[in-house]
């Protein structure tokens, strides 16, 4: 008796990857972790260091927990503000802010995403020329 697969194992799928991280835990890239290749590989004039534009005690006094406290940090802090500044009909006078932070967030998950491709890549082509 055959069944249809219901859970497809190919490229791209979240199951896909919890499939070969727990097949194969050293082939997968480690997020939590800095990256194990060197950053600059493949960039010939450099890369674009991300720093934080405020600091950690800045943030601790505007309120953000610690998931708020990241590169879109300046943004939150600057609706936040908004809001507070303004609270009858603030979403009319705040949202540029709001647009602004969740643009943010999303280039963030874009550039760590791009990160993981990188470091998944890098790894996959060095298990292949060990081979």
């Amino acid at each position: 008796l055959k069944f249809p697969a219901l859970i497809s194992f190919d490229m791209g799928s979240q199951y896909s990857h919890m499939y070969d991280t727990y097949k194969a835990p050293e082939t997968m890239p480690n997020f939590t972790k800095p990256p194990t290749h060197d950053v600059l590989k493949g960039f010939e004039d450099g890369r674009k260091k991300r720093e934080l534009i405020v600091t950690e005690e800045e943030m601790i006094a505007a309120g953000l927990t610690a998931k708020e406290r990241d590169y879109c940090a300046p943004v939150l802090m600057a609706w936040r503000k908004c809001k507070a500044e303004r609270t009858f009909l603030f979403p009319l006078f705040c949202m540029h802010f709001r647009h602004a932070y969740l643009d943010c967030q999303t280039k963030d998950q874009i550039m760590r995403m791009k990160e993981y491709e990188r470091e998944f890549r890098l790894m996959k082509k060095e298990q292949a020329a060990a081979q």
